[in-house]
């Protein structure tokens, strides 16, 4: 069965027969991925993320549907196809504004490098990517995502001197640092310790100011309508002058 179709098959039998709330234009599929603590590959755990994508779309009167994981680098073309309709944690970059609708800001996002704890004696003064570049260091980073402006302008360069190894899921990229891959990694702060507490890796965060901003929900515009997202943004605002959304994200120690 190809991947794509048994995906398909496996939202159907995540479905419940009938739909409990139907003020959006359908029910809608987000899908599971190893994104701790914000999501898990299984459906059946509930990272911040889904909790708090619960949350809006029950406000919203609004369907959400958490569906098995689907491999990651064929995910952003299935979101843009309409295959599925919500994806969170999303930067706003001006690109992706083309085939995704974005919500209110819905949490804040912090991206920080790291390096192992015990190396803190000979890279501790590494403060830049520019410092990291003229001393051949190696980095970790993700293969796709946003980590704000000052990343992206430097990250061809960066790429051209051989510093970024490129990972697909945070754990590889936490157990390539643990094993001594690379001398970095640059990702979620929240997630990079999270998975270093799950690996026993000793971790340090580096002087080095990577991104700070909000993140948003957003729905493919092939597969979902403006009312959708007027009706989600609503919601958001409804639940975060109740102070809703923060109590879900407090635990987490974010705004």
């Amino acid at each position: 069965m190809p991947a794509f179709a048994g995906f398909v098959l496996a939202v159907a039998l995540a479905a419940p027969a009938a739909p409990a709330r139907a003020a959006c234009s359908k029910p809608m599929t987000m899908v599971a991925e190893h994104y701790p603590p914000y999501l898990f590959e299984d459906p059946a755990e509930p990272g911040l993320d889904v909790k708090l994508a619960r949350a809006i779309f029950e406000e919203a009167g609004c369907q959400l549907i958490v569906a098995p994981a689907m491999p990651p680098l064929a995910r952003w073309d299935y979101f843009a196809q309409g295959k599925f309709d919500v994806m969170t944690g999303v930067s706003d970059v001006a690109e992706r504004r083309s085939f995704a609708r974005f919500s209110l800001p819905y949490r804040q996002e912090r991206v920080a490098v790291f390096m192992r704890a015990a190396d803190a004696a000979t890279l501790g003064d590494v403060d830049s990517f520019e410092s990291m570049r003229e001393r051949h260091l190696t980095m970790l980073v993700p293969r796709t995502g946003w980590y704000g402006s000052e990343y992206e302008s430097r990250k061809a360069a960066l790429m051209s001197a051989g510093v970024l190894t490129e990972f697909t899921t945070i754990n590889q990229g936490v157990q390539r640092l643990k094993a001594g891959r690379a001398a970095f990694i640059m990702a979620d702060e929240v997630t990079v310790r999270y998975e270093c507490e799950r690996f026993s890796v000793r971790v340090r965060a580096l002087p080095i100011r990577v991104n700070d901003a909000p993140v948003h929900l957003i729905l493919s515009k092939a597969s979902t309508t403006e009312d959708d997202i007027a009706r989600l943004n609503a919601a958001i605002a409804r639940l975060e002058a109740r102070g809703a959304l923060e109590a879900i994200r407090r635990p987490y120690s974010l705004r």
